[in-house]
């Protein structure tokens, strides 16, 4: 007795059912498949990270002027040295000063946002 090599995923296709069995079927067959692409939330969602980058980009500006007008030498130090920025961050400068690690913390905050928003920065264009 023959049995096709697809009997099984035909027999599971009948059992299954909603979202299971469409994804089942739009799987083994691709070219039948039809996702929505969201291009209107998709642009929303785009332009509300790029407002927050822009509020981020406004605080970083503000913490390096802090930085670079402050008495404390390794506050100074951060705009042109990248290790004592993120020893600031980490709040290991032993001033107990809480504003000083605000830069680096931005800094950290605009690496995530950007990796979230740069894939998806380009809308394609009709």
């Amino acid at each position: 007795m023959n049995i096709h090599p697809n009997t099984n995923l035909i027999r599971s296709i009948f059992i299954m059912e909603g979202y299971a069995k469409l994804a089942s079927i739009m799987g083994a067959h691709p070219e039948v498949a039809i996702l929505r692409r969201f291009g209107s939330l998709n642009a929303r969602n785009l332009l509300y990270l790029q407002a927050e980058l822009i509020a981020l980009e406004q605080t970083l500006r503000a913490c390096t002027e802090k930085n670079i007008q402050s008495s404390n030498a390794d506050r100074t130090a951060s705009a042109r040295d990248w290790y004592t920025l993120s020893r600031l961050g980490c709040g290991s400068n032993g001033t107990g000063d809480t504003d000083a690690g605000e830069e680096w913390r931005t800094v950290l905050e605009i690496r995530e946002k950007v990796k979230e928003y740069s894939p998806w920065s380009s809308i394609d264009q009709p």
